[in-house]
């Protein structure tokens, strides 16, 4: 049994030693454990025995500056990318909106100087009056004949005068011609003094009636509109009751409500551009005339426009839409207000030269918005200004411009 253990362990040996041994021929044939080959001399020929660049060897001389170009092409390539604003004259105007209502600019209560009943209206409400128009008027009877009653005193004054005239001519002849003493001369003239100060007081008298006459007539002191009407035909009325209201509207007033945040921006005579929906394609210029001096609880400012209005087109009651300029200037630079950068001493923006590198540059701010803002000094028009610049931008820095706004 043993015997035969072994004849089986004998072959198995002897294959294992063939298999080892051909691996080692194998690897042998390729070279690895192959000894080099030497010249004449005892030296390793050229090229055997040695592995090829790149297959583990040591690289071969000016592969590592290959490497280093390579690497600076590609950090030339990823230059920092910048957006831009072209810089330009121009003519520079922010403006506030705001919304308001036309009001008159200023309302006239209307009174009667005299009492009576009232006789008729001549107008309505809302109507167009001019200054001098008879807006209402009172039962007048008694007035007019009042009038005519001293114009019969004031033509009998004229008859008396005459005749006292007269009757001095004739005595002061007779005196002449010593036909009569002076002393009936001086009464003769005494009548014609009294004749004449009743014809005074006739024309005084009739001043008074046609006076009393006119306080009857309620008349427009101005242009306007007639605002509520208070009193009713019929009614009686003396010089103390409100008959009616007139709305002056030669100028009228713009109200508006500005918000807190705005109410700096405000200042008296701003100019101000007002367009109604009645007459879409027309403007009516005007100025700040009044601004409140508390805010409202709707944390607004009353401001008032005045706005000439001379055809009397803006009326009472209209909705306005109002456009204030808050700052204008001509031929100036204006950049985005993010191109700013805020330095030590003030404001500074970056430019991108004609050779694509950055030039920090300080620069005056005369009026700046949350948009835009209005340069004096550091940039010239045709400049161009980086947008948003970085926090870590520094000079000399060659940048790539990938867009330009202008």
């Amino acid at each position: 049994m043993k015997q035969a253990k072994k004849n089986i362990k004998i072959p198995i040996v002897i294959g294992i030693a063939v298999v080892f041994i051909g691996v080692l021929i194998g690897v042998n044939k390729s070279g690895i454990f192959s000894p080099p080959k030497k010249d004449a001399k005892g030296a390793p020929k050229q090229g055997e025995g040695q592995q090829e660049p790149g297959k583990g060897s040591a690289p071969a001389e000016g592969e590592t500056a290959g490497g280093e170009k390579k690497e600076a092409k590609k950090k030339e390539e990823e230059l920092p990318r910048v957006k831009v604003y072209k810089t330009s004259k121009q003519n520079y105007v922010d403006v506030l909106p705001a919304i308001g209502t036309i009001r008159g600019a200023s309302t006239i209560n209307l009174r009667f100087e005299a009492s009576g009943v009232i006789k008729d209206f001549n107008f309505k409400e809302g109507d167009l009056v001019k200054k001098g128009q008879t807006i209402a008027e009172l039962n007048h009877d008694e007035s007019e004949l009042k009038v005519k009653f001293r114009q019969s005193k004031l033509e009998t004054a004229k008859t008396n005068i005459l005749s006292a005239g007269k009757k001095v001519e004739i005595h002061e002849q007779l005196f002449r011609a010593n036909a009569i003493v002076k002393l009936k001369l001086d009464e003769i003239k005494i009548e014609y003094e009294k004749a004449k100060q009743e014809l005074d007081a006739a024309r005084i008298e009739l001043e008074s009636a046609n006076t009393e006459l006119e306080k009857g007539y309620l008349m427009a002191p101005r242009d306007g509109i007639l605002g509520s009407k208070d009193i009713e035909p019929g009614e009686y009325v003396t010089s103390s009751v409100k008959v009616a209201s007139l709305i002056e509207i030669n100028d009228v007033l713009v109200e508006m409500g500005i918000i807190e945040k705005d109410v700096e921006k405000i200042k008296q005579d701003l100019p101000v551009t007002v367009t109604v929906d009645a007459y879409p394609d027309k403007e009516f210029e005007g100025k700040v005339f009044g601004i409140a001096s508390t805010v409202e609880g709707s944390r607004t400012l009353t401001v008032k426009a005045k706005v000439p209005n001379p055809e009397s087109l803006l009326l009472p009651g209209m909705f306005a839409r109002v456009q204030m300029t808050i700052f204008s200037k001509d031929d100036t630079i204006v950049i985005p207000t993010n191109c700013l950068a805020k330095g030590e001493k003030g404001y500074n923006v970056f430019i991108v030269n004609a050779e694509n590198k950055l030039e920090e540059r300080p620069v005056d701010v005369g009026y700046a918005t949350t948009d835009n803002a209005q340069i004096n000094e550091g940039i010239e028009a045709g400049e161009m200004v980086v947008i948003e610049p970085k926090s870590d931008a520094k000079p000399e820095t060659k940048v790539e411009v990938v867009d330009i706004q202008e």
